[in-house]
């Protein structure tokens, strides 16, 4: 952990920033919400949607990542934009994710229909 000043990092896993859609469930009208993510680690993901969720709000998030990979988890913060979206923190819940295969697979899915990358 980096402390600087008054500023203490607080988390274990490196976050890497990669934008894969993703959906939820809304919990309040039980619609399929899109959104997508801004970050992800292995313990959890931020992120952006046009809903507004509740701190304390359990999910299932699927990630259409080349295959669609579904995780379980809880927001923790909830943040509004400029632009009238919000940037949610999600934490896992159970087993974490493995950050560096979503990426490489996003990175491989790009090249394929990307060729001339």
């Amino acid at each position: 952990m980096q402390e600087s000043g008054n500023f203490r990092e607080r988390r274990v896993f490196t976050r890497f920033s990669v934008n894969i859609p993703a959906t939820y469930v809304d919990p309040i009208l039980n619609n399929t919400v899109d959104a997508h993510t801004l970050d992800i680690s292995a313990a959890g993901l931020c992120l952006l949607t046009d809903k507004k969720l509740d701190v304390g709000v359990n999910l299932e998030i699927r990630l259409h990542n080349c295959e669609e990979i579904t995780a379980k988890g809880k927001v923790i913060w909830i943040e509004s934009t400029d632009d009238y979206k919000y940037r949610i923190g999600i934490k896992f819940d159970g087993p974490r994710l493995n950050p560096i295969a979503l990426i490489l697979r996003r990175i491989q899915s790009h090249i394929n229909n990307n060729p001339s990358y």
